[in-house]
């Protein structure tokens, strides 16, 4: 016990400690910041980030230890609890990898979760444990917010209101419109940087399969741009403002360059570099699903599709359609690409409408909006 009351402690130090805050707000936002939510217009609201707020941390743990239940998960749930109380909170809305909301419960709150992840091809056992704080929890959440209705057969151990409204993110991110296309392809890196390497040699061999795609793709888009003096942008992983901390953009341009040093990064978003893009290209990244719902031109690939576990296995049976391929053959990548820049704009919509791969697109979030309005007035 002592050595976790150490190791709560050093997380304290950590982040902005909060001794005094007396204001009260309707809503809880409890995702770091991932949604980035402005819930202002209609009404109070709070986003937790890497704030701690003392007080409320303090009896969270002086709770969970004279109820000899003195462990992360428990102390944590007690902590939201304790904020939800200081501040009044009427709604509390989280991401769905918080698992200690889904058996939190407090008198009047209406809990909202939505989708972070995609959880389609995850083992329904090996969700439920990881979303579930407890194995004999009866769980309940008030809303689960899902971005498509595929993903709800997989979430059906939680008693729940189901509500389809695509990528909460995704519908709250505001891009630059851009009216030049500089780039005629943007290939969206997954690169980490535990990616293998032999003495600084990337061989698709040896790595992980997710990895082998992205190297393979690039291989194959990089040739297609030399040959058809295309304009390739690559968005890279370590731009996400969630990945900036870790500091391995040069690692990134390293694993790239080892494979074409013909391409161009910019600074920006994926999202403000799509704009500035004529044709997305991705394998296994589910900006690539948030992109078609804003009407981009995305071609999705899955070079080892008779392995499953790709966006392309979760919404179609079928191998091939107008914007996406199960396969590798190079002949049949370049045919794709080449009728994608073919189709006009309204060729594209149409095509962009019927597509399986397609999520729901709501600019700013009205149905969330729409659900907290019914709750607070």
């Amino acid at each position: 016990m002592l050595n976790q009351i150490k190791s709560y402690f050093k997380l304290l130090f950590q982040k902005k400690i909060i001794f005094y805050d007396n204001r009260k707000y309707d809503v809880l936002i409890l995702d770091d910041g991932a949604s980035k939510l402005d819930l202002s217009s209609i009404c109070s609201s709070l986003t937790i980030t890497k704030q701690i707020y003392l007080f409320c941390m303090l009896v969270a743990i002086i709770k969970k230890i004279i109820n000899l239940k003195f462990n992360k998960d428990k102390i944590i749930q007690q902590y939201y609890k304790e904020l939800i109380i200081k501040f009044n909170c009427k709604i509390l809305i989280a991401h769905d990898f918080k698992k200690s909301i889904f058996n939190l419960e407090v008198e009047g709150l209406t809990r909202i979760v939505y989708q972070f992840a995609d959880h389609e091809l995850i083992n329904k056992e090996k969700l439920k444990k990881h979303i579930i704080l407890h194995k004999d929890s009866n769980s309940k959440i008030d809303y689960y917010l899902i971005k498509h209705k595929i993903f709800e057969k997989n979430l059906d151990f939680i008693k729940t209101q189901f509500i389809e409204t695509g990528s909460i993110k995704n519908n709250e991110k505001i891009v630059n419109n851009n009216s030049i296309e500089e780039y005629d392809i943007m290939l969206i890196s997954q690169f980490r940087p535990n990616i293998y390497n032999f003495f600084g040699v990337y061989n698709p061999k040896m790595m992980y399969n997710s990895d082998s795609a992205i190297w393979y793709l690039t291989k194959v888009i990089s040739k297609y741009c030399s040959s058809n003096n295309k304009k390739l942008a690559i968005a890279l992983a370590s731009n996400r403002e969630d990945k900036k901390k870790y500091n391995y953009k040069n690692l990134e341009l390293k694993f790239f360059k080892s494979i074409n040093n013909k391409f161009f990064t910019e600074d920006i978003d994926s999202y403000n570099l799509a704009e500035k893009s004529k044709i997305i290209v991705t394998t296994y990244s589910s900006l690539g699903l948030e992109l078609l719902a804003r009407g981009k031109k995305v071609f999705f690939l899955d070079p080892f599709y008779f392995l499953g576990g790709n966006y392309l296995n979760m919404f179609t049976s079928e191998k091939e359609g107008e914007h996406w391929l199960a396969g590798n053959d190079e002949n049949k990548i370049f045919k794709k690409i080449d009728q994608l820049s073919n189709f006009s704009e309204e060729q594209w919509k149409h095509i962009q409408k019927k597509s399986p791969l397609l999520i729901e697109y709501d600019p700013g979030n009205t149905k969330l909006k729409r659900i907290i309005k019914k709750i607070i007035f």
